[in-house]
């Protein structure tokens, strides 16, 4: 008797175990360790994706790169910044003349500062300091609504934070913010990062080795 019911008990904890792994995995899937996507998709050509460039904002690499390659990202996200930190950074060091990197803003509701950090990212892209500053907020994530914008953009190099919190304190409408999500809306984009590159949509993004064969493809890696 003694033995079923010690049977009994390590089922029950099992299960237990199993369900908590499973609670876990998916908050990471859901967002808040990591990506947020219900539905990953398969990669698809996109038509219409250079009338889109207008609402961009240029990262890294030859603006006259053959090959263009947009992320779609919400400075919240973890797994964004992982993505950043990794593959773009790569990309940047490895294709500097072949290969246009491109931002496009994509904040996710679930992310409380993402739309504000999207709108001061505005800001200081009317101020020339984009891509520093994109490279500080996600190195300091963590960091977010316990610093003010203006020490996120003075560590990004911008000197006029004047000029920075009073465009960030603005309410109306930002034009790029809105395209950005109205057309990752169009293209079905279930989270971030998702990219766009060569005209191709991964809602999973391509890795290092992926953006390296596209490349090669056009004759610009060996």
């Amino acid at each position: 008797m003694n033995n079923r019911l010690d049977n009994l008990l390590s089922l029950v904890i099992a299960t237990a175990a199993l369900g908590m792994a499973g609670s876990f995995i998916f908050t990471s899937i859901s967002g808040r360790g990591g990506r947020s996507r219900q539905n990953p998709g398969k990669v698809s050509q996109v038509d219409d994706w250079r009338e889109f460039l207008p609402s961009t904002h240029h990262l890294a690499g030859s603006s006259t790169a053959p090959v263009i390659m947009i992320v779609f990202g919400d400075l919240e996200c973890p797994a964004c910044r992982g993505y950043h930190s990794t593959v773009v950074k790569r990309a940047i060091a490895s294709h500097a003349q072949d290969l246009s990197i491109e931002f496009a803003h994509f904040p996710l509701s679930m992310h409380r500062f993402a739309m504000p950090a999207a709108r001061v990212t505005e800001c200081v892209a009317n101020l020339g300091a984009l891509s520093k500053w994109i490279d500080v907020v996600y190195q300091k994530q963590d960091s977010l609504g316990l610093k003010s914008w203006g020490s996120f953009a003075a560590e990004a190099g911008v000197s006029d934070t004047l000029s920075l919190n009073s465009c960030a304190a603005s309410s109306s409408e930002v034009a790029n913010i809105t395209a950005g999500v109205k057309y990752g809306n169009k293209l079905k984009i279930g989270g971030t990062p998702s990219v766009l590159l060569d005209g191709w949509l991964y809602p999973n993004p391509p890795s290092s080795e992926v953006i390296d064969s596209v490349l090669k493809s056009r004759g610009k890696v060996r």
